[in-house]
């Protein structure tokens, strides 16, 4: 109907026939009222309707519709036969309560019952629900709201959400939780170990440096005593009397006291390097060779060349080194260079060169010994001499450095030595007597 100002609003009519007596109709009586409210009242609760379905059918959650006593379902969602696996006719003829274990029945039974009666509980609880399959799945419900009308029973409206996957990651959280509370006792435990060991290293390192300082108190007592000593038989050595004083007693006390000296000298080295294990050759030989030249007096100038860069040797073979370059520069001294014989050198425009190498290569020390004096008298054999330079020179490398010898002749005069850096050695006691 149109209003006076012209706006139109619905009206509910009712409209009835008047006959008179001849039965002709003469009139109708109308009766009408304005519905605009109710018809508002319609509209909002048909969109709430609307509201409710659209909410239940697109909502991310298992929603359903069950009588009070859980014997039926009424309604249920997409959702919810999606999470179960069933059709939607298939779950509506099913009991609700046959779905969950006997635990959760009761539980879900119990809640419903608090619910109605007006006591507040929490909210969600979890319930262990089977699947089409067989399958056991946890979910987490929680009763929504109950519904009342003239046209319908009394139902639950129930909200669901499967969580087995965050059960599932919960106790993986919960195992890992665990192997990582067990490894940080492990660790804690391994750490105190480690704690302990270390202490006892560091005990243990303390012990073996004092041990180490006490050895190298010693080493350096004994060392210094032994060259002490030497010294002191060197200076006997010296006092007149000693010796016949002939040429001959007197080149034989000087031959003792060089062996001395050059004993003395590998002590004296270790002594003052405080290197109690290895001897630097080039340093030793160069000093040696020099205090051997400087202790004879030939009137000529002899140029020395000694090469041993980088080449070190234990104690127990550097004394026999020494002492056999000891004898082979001495008889150079005495018998490569007379000075009426100059011109029989390999060659007269060179000075007298005394030549000492030594070097190592594939697990083999090479010793030269050489001059570019007159060389050997024919025939001499030293291997058979009798001298006692020569037959000390023989003694030291067969059977202390277990070297073998070579002879050359075609240019003044060459010893060459060979012995294994790994060759096995007398006990030091032994070579320490033998050289005594």
């Amino acid at each position: 109907m149109k209003h006076r100002d012209g706006h139109e609003f619905p009206i509910h009519a009712n409209d009835a026939p008047v006959f008179d007596d001849d039965g002709k109709l003469i009139a109708i009586i109308g009766a009408s009222h304005d519905i605009s409210e109710q018809k508002q009242v319609e509209n909002a609760l048909r969109e709430s309707e609307e509201k409710y379905r659209n909410l239940v059918k697109y909502a991310p959650a298992a929603i359903y519709e069950m009588d009070l006593q859980g014997t039926k379902f009424l309604s249920v969602n997409e959702v919810m036969c999606n999470i179960l696996g069933y059709t939607k006719e298939e779950l509506l003829s099913e009991i609700p309560g046959d779905l969950l274990d006997p635990e959760s029945r009761i539980l879900f039974k119990e809640r419903i019952r608090k619910k109605l009666a007006g006591e507040k509980i929490s909210e969600p609880v979890e319930y262990r629900i089977r699947r089409k399959d067989g399958e056991w799945i946890n979910t987490a419900i929680s009763v929504g709201s109950f519904t009342y009308s003239d046209e319908n029973p009394p139902r639950v409206v129930v909200i669901g959400h499967d969580i087995t996957d965050r059960k599932r990651m919960e106790e993986e959280l919960r195992r890992k939780h665990d192997n990582l509370n067990t490894a940080y006792e492990e660790i804690t435990s391994t750490q105190e170990e480690l704690r302990q060991n270390v202490e006892e290293l560091t005990n243990r390192e303390k012990q073996l440096n004092e041990a180490l300082a006490e050895k190298e108190v010693l080493l350096s007592e004994i060392h210094h005593r032994v060259k002490n000593n030497l010294a002191a038989f060197i200076s006997l050595l010296s006092l007149e009397g000693s010796y016949e004083e002939s040429p001959a007693g007197r080149d034989l006390k000087r031959d003792l006291q060089n062996r001395a000296r050059t004993m003395a000298l590998i002590h004296e080295t270790l002594y003052r390097t405080r290197q109690y294990s290895d001897v630097d050759m080039d340093v030793y030989l160069n000093t040696l060779v020099n205090q051997v030249v400087s202790s004879y007096s030939t009137g000529q100038t002899i140029r020395i060349v000694v090469e041993a860069k980088e080449v070190t040797l234990d104690l127990v073979r550097a004394t026999p080194i020494g002492l056999i370059v000891n004898e082979l520069v001495t008889n150079t001294l005495k018998y490569a260079f007379p000075s009426e014989t100059t011109s029989v050198k390999a060659d007269p425009s060179e000075p007298g060169t005394i030549g000492i190498k030594m070097s190592s290569e594939d697990g083999i020390y090479l010793l030269k010994v050489s001059d570019n004096g007159v060389g050997l008298p024919a025939g001499l054999d030293v291997q058979k001499t009798q001298t006692l330079g020569l037959k000390l020179v023989n003694f030291l490398a067969k059977h202390q450095l277990r070297s073998t010898i070579e002879i050359r002749t075609d240019k003044g005069t060459e010893f060459v030595f060979r012995f294994k850096k790994s060759s096995k050695m007398n006990s030091i006691t032994k070579n320490n007597t033998l050289v005594s």
